[in-house]
């Protein structure tokens, strides 16, 4: 397994930027000539900060990876910040948010890109917290992208 931190990640691409389109657009372009270019980049993990959702960059991200065929699982961060209640409303949203942007891209099988049908990964803003059962959900997640590539089976339900 090797990762990768895609670039922009941390960066506020959302925010207001004097020449903000265009970092947007170089940001797009970069992604998309990384993901067109590594025909070995099965998963990517998607850190979504559960105190705001899905941002416009969030959603770029999601259909570029979608439209290159690789397999996302998003992990909700930040979720020792929000009370329980608070947690539960923001999964939620963020679920809606994911299914919404997917099934709105053009050229994407939902499936293939976000299995919403098992919970959302969750780490904590704290060290370490989570990070066990996130391991876990990656490598579930790469072992099945894995099993259908290797019988030539489309990746419907990883």
């Amino acid at each position: 397994m090797t990762l990768a931190k895609a670039l922009g990640c941390g960066f506020p691409i959302g925010a207001t930027l004097v020449g903000e389109k265009a970092q947007e657009q170089h940001h797009s372009d970069l992604l998309a000539d990384y993901t067109s270019r590594s025909p070995h980049l099965r998963v990517a993990v998607m850190l979504i900060d559960s105190t705001r959702g899905l941002c416009a960059a969030d959603r770029r991200v999601l259909r570029a990876l979608g439209r290159s065929g690789v397999s996302v699982l998003p992990v909700l961060t930040k979720v020792d910040l929000l009370r329980p209640d608070e947690l539960a409303a923001s999964h939620a949203i963020v679920v809606e948010q994911l299914a919404a942007t997917v099934a709105a891209a053009e050229g994407v099988r939902p499936t293939a890109v976000v299995d919403l049908s098992r919970p959302l990964p969750m780490i904590s803003s704290l060290f370490f917290a989570g990070i066990r059962s996130f391991w876990r959900d990656v490598a579930y997640r790469l072992a099945r992208v894995e099993e259908h590539r290797a019988n030539a089976e489309p990746i419907d339900d990883v």
